[in-house]
């Protein structure tokens, strides 16, 4: 029984913890991009379904401003699907509707990995250092697409 209490705070919080700081910095880069899209001085275009709002704002401003910010769009189109999994289906691949291209994307990631940690199934892990690495990695380029939307004329001023 104190093993399963150890393994609870030791492992599962520390998963728990690292899936919510996932989540925040996901919403908060989505915010930056949504308060963007409402600055443009130009019709948007319309969104094709089913893909995420965030990701469609960013490619718009990276073609109409040549940002080139393409695999930065790659890279967070791969963290909005983990954030997703892990909000609809508790980070449990099995569960979630895009399960086997998260898995195959997943393999593309220094940091995050599928595993059956929790004991449920193969699930989203994320390890020590990733998301550090990741808020280091949109820190150094999501201002710069405010700048080059900017700089193109594309905001109302």
């Amino acid at each position: 029984m104190l093993e399963g209490v150890k393994f609870r705070f030791e492992v599962s919080l520390t998963q728990r913890v690292r899936y919510a700081a996932l989540v925040a910095l996901i919403t908060t880069v989505e915010w930056v991009l949504l308060a963007l899209k409402e600055r443009t001085s130009f019709k948007f275009p319309q969104r094709p379904g089913g893909s995420s709002e965030a990701i469609h704002v960013l490619s718009v401003f990276n073609d109409m401003a040549s940002l080139g910010v393409e695999k930065e769009i790659s890279f967070l189109e791969t963290l909005i699907y983990i954030r997703n999994c892990i909000v609809h289906a508790a980070g449990l691949l099995d569960s979630y509707n895009r399960g086997a291209e998260l898995r195959q994307a997943v393999e593309s990631l220094e940091g995050v990995k599928v595993s059956d940690l929790r004991f449920f199934g193969d699930g989203i892990e994320i390890e020590s250092g990733f998301l550090e690495n990741a808020i280091n990695s949109i820190r150094a380029w999501l201002p710069n697409v405010e700048k080059g939307v900017s700089e193109k004329g594309l905001l109302r001023k």
